[in-house]
């Protein structure tokens, strides 16, 4: 594993800047297996750079542009990506454990199998990422981003996500266990059937909690949706009223039959 001056790693950046503009002379940053732990690329250029299983560990990559980079198996313990563009970007395998990005943009990330363990993720852009069998158990992702992220298999055990965007996400398999889910928008979320139960009546997608009831674009308490007039669900949709009043009766009856568990009594079995 090489380890890198200051002035090194600036020429690095200034080739790589070439060939990303395609100048003559440039050369794209080749840093696999490099030893950059702690080193200082805040605002780094490093798109579309080979930074497969680099030692990254608490290095300053704030507001780095790291679009399309290799960062497969990197180890970015402790690193500072605070919003930095990880849009893209390979994380395959990566190891973000206690890494902080906040408002860090990582749609369409491949972070599969990576370890973001008690990462900061607060406000982070995750729509579209591929999150599946990834660890994110006690990870911080309140008002994140997850639309239709893939979150199969993925751990999320005491994870804080209040306030998450979790719209069309996929939570099949996914461990639940003491997550927080206060707030999030869970709405045509496709659930873990354990914490989170989903299914399909004609043309409203069904989700619900312990004590949430999504249906279509809808998200309200199951209490309050008993009580709900007709006049407020005709107001929610055209033909809605026609529909709640021929499945009323049966969802909630699949709601007392099938019960949500509480996230804090849910046990992943083995």
């Amino acid at each position: 594993m090489k380890t890198y001056t200051q002035s090194e790693l600036k020429e690095i950046l200034e080739l790589h800047k070439k060939w990303i503009n395609d100048e003559d002379g440039g050369i794209r940053a080749n840093l696999s297996y490099a030893n950059l732990s702690s080193a200082n690329l805040s605002y780094a250029n490093l798109r579309y750079a080979n930074l497969s299983y680099a030692n990254l560990s608490s290095a300053n990559l704030s507001c780095a542009n790291l679009r399309y980079a290799n960062l497969s198996y990197a180890n970015l313990r402790y690193a500072n990506l605070r919003s930095a563009n990880l849009s893209c970007a390979n994380l395959s395998s990566a190891n973000l454990s206690s890494a902080n990005l906040r408002y860090a943009n990582l749609s369409y990330a491949n972070l599969r199998y990576a370890n973001l363990s008690y990462a900061n993720l607060r406000s982070a852009n995750l729509s579209c990422a591929n999150l599946s069998s990834a660890n994110l158990s006690s990870a911080n992702l309140r008002y994140a981003n997850l639309s239709y992220a893939n979150l199969r298999y993925a751990n999320l055990s005491s994870a804080n996500l209040s306030y998450a965007n979790l719209s069309y996400a996929n939570l099949s398999s996914a461990n639940l266990r003491y997550a927080n889910l206060s707030y999030a928008n869970l709405r045509y979320a496709i659930g873990e059937m354990r914490s989170l139960r989903s299914f399909q009546i004609e043309k409203y997608m069904v989700s619900y909690t312990d004590s949430i009831l999504n249906i279509g674009c809808q998200s309200h308490a199951i209490e309050e949706w008993k009580s709900f007039s007709d006049e407020t669900i005709a107001a929610m949709d055209g033909g809605a009223l026609e529909w709640w009043t021929k499945w009323k009766p049966i969802i909630f009856q699949i709601i007392e039959m099938s019960p949500a568990e509480s996230t804090e009594q849910a046990v992943e079995e083995k």
